[in-house]
């Protein structure tokens, strides 16, 4: 019966010795576990400097700060990735702004095209060739200069149309142009 009382002795020592005090919580335990994570943070900092030696309150620091690197990291990515997302709709804008821009350097360059060329288009004389006129064409006025509407300039049925100042044989060298000296008139 020694042996039994002995063993027996044993077995609630070291039951004894295994409840006394509980092992420490990993750092991937708190990870998991956030309400442990926040209720060991707690604990620790009413500790005071005791938790500095104490494992669980180093692994709960430790997994305080993976967390909040992983939660920085997913804020970054969100970021970029909100970032690249303005990103591709500002060029797509810019895009289209070029887009309409361009088309509207083309309106007014074939507008000014059109007003350069009159009322016609080149489409426009290729289907009327076989009609014979050119479509919206306008007749336009002869061109005339100050001498067609200047009375004063008018040349009188049997006149030399020299201007009436003129010296006599004025016109005559005026048409057979200048003449050397050799063969202009002594007197």
């Amino acid at each position: 019966m020694t042996i039994a009382r002995t063993l027996t002795s044993l077995a609630v020592i070291a039951a004894l010795a295994a409840c006394g005090k509980p092992e420490p919580r990993t750092v991937q335990q708190f990870m998991d576990d956030e309400v442990a994570l926040t209720g060991a943070l707690a604990r620790c900092e009413s500790m005071g400097s005791e938790s500095m030696r104490d494992v669980e309150c180093q692994n709960a620091r430790r997994a305080s700060e993976r967390l909040a690197a992983i939660d920085e990291e997913r804020v970054r990515k969100a970021r970029e990735e909100e970032f690249q997302r303005k990103r591709a709709a500002l060029r797509d804008r810019q895009e289209q702004d070029r887009l309409a821009r361009e088309a509207a350097e083309a309106e007014a360059r074939a507008q000014r095209e059109q007003a350069l060329l009159g009322a016609t288009t080149f489409d426009d004389e290729a289907d009327s060739e076989g009609a014979g006129e050119s479509a919206g064409v306008e007749e336009q006025a002869p061109v005339t200069d100050q001498a067609d509407t200047d009375p004063a300039l008018e040349v009188q049925p049997g006149e030399t149309g020299a201007a009436p100042d003129a010296a006599p044989g004025a016109l005559e060298q005026a048409e057979s142009g200048p003449q050397p000296e050799s063969e202009k008139d002594p007197s």
